[in-house]
């Protein structure tokens, strides 16, 4: 049986191409991330900087868990030897240790991959980055086309209200079945939205898969406190956390389009149920014949 490739997922300094590889030279190794990676995140995570590092002059990268939260970065094929390496320049186990966790694609897809973190993420008081270091990792991440808000915010010692947007597509929209579950939870309708992928009639609830051709008409909304927000929606719409299995639907995240240009969203994301597909792309402009489906 053919071992399943390993993959990595960088978020730091490593999405810098040619910092690594400088390193790699200095210490004489063949270069651990030769080809270039894919956007990905990790979710319901949050950066952090929570650790002094003598070699970089300032606070180093980790992440903690906060739901709701994404995490960006890219997804990379490594080999063992290529692990190897990052565990030297990591210096694993002592500084940086890693594990196997899920990772989201922006098209809704998800991978497993290795993760690296420091050992404690939950400093009473932030450590502030190097200028150097926050450069690496900034041009890194613009590399990769993702924003550095919430790096910088985090560099500084402070937290920013950019939150990733919730994309609906069904009964929780503005008049549907369902949205008196968002008012209740001080959701903030930001727009309407667009979407690619497929919308099926399941009774009386739409289930929403992405990357299909159709253009999905749905809305964006907002949370004061989305880690609340989305706890008490993952379980209204079935989701029992990533990497649990019998889920209804999943939370992944796609790219939504709206007035104000493309952004990445979180969409629930059907797994159980089949049922026939709403032509109109907009479960507020079903057929009757759409409405005939699967079982919740």
């Amino acid at each position: 049986m053919t071992a399943a490739p390993l993959r990595y997922f960088a978020y730091g300094s490593n999405l810098n191409a040619g910092g690594l590889l400088r390193w790699c030279r200095s210490t004489n190794r063949p270069n651990a991330l030769p080809r270039r990676g894919t956007p990905a995140f990790l979710p319901n995570t949050a950066v952090v900087f929570p650790q002094y590092s003598i070699f970089r002059g300032g606070g180093v990268l980790g992440w903690r868990k906060r739901v709701g939260y994404a995490l960006p970065g890219a997804l990379f094929e490594i080999t063992e030897s290529g692990l190897a390496t990052l565990d030297l320049k990591e210096g694993t186990p002592e500084v940086y240790r890693w594990k196997i966790t899920g990772v989201l694609l922006p098209e809704g897809s998800s991978a497993r991959a290795v993760v690296y973190n420091l050992p404690s993420t939950r400093p009473s008081v932030p450590v502030p980055p190097a200028f150097g270091y926050l450069g690496i990792v900034v041009a890194g991440l613009k590399g990769y086309g993702h924003s550095v808000i919430r790096l910088l915010a985090a560099a500084q010692g402070t937290d920013d209200a950019q939150n990733v947007p919730l994309f609906c597509s069904g009964t929780l929209m503005l008049g549907e079945a369902l949205h008196g579950v968002m008012c209740s939870l001080g959701a903030w309708f930001l727009g309407d939205a667009e979407a690619h992928g497929l919308l099926a009639g399941l009774g009386d609830f739409p289930g929403f898969q992405p990357g299909g051709g159709q253009i999905i008409r749905g809305q964006l909304f907002e949370f004061s406190g989305p880690g609340a927000a989305l706890y008490l929606l993952d379980r209204l719409e079935g989701f029992h956390d990533f990497g649990v299995p019998q889920s209804l639907c999943w939370r992944g995240l796609l790219c939504a389009q709206a007035c104000g240009g493309n952004c990445m969203a979180w969409a629930y994301i059907i797994v159980q149920g089949e049922g026939p597909v709403i032509e109109s792309g907009d479960w507020r402009n079903r057929k009757k014949s759409d409405r005939a489906g699967g079982k919740r």
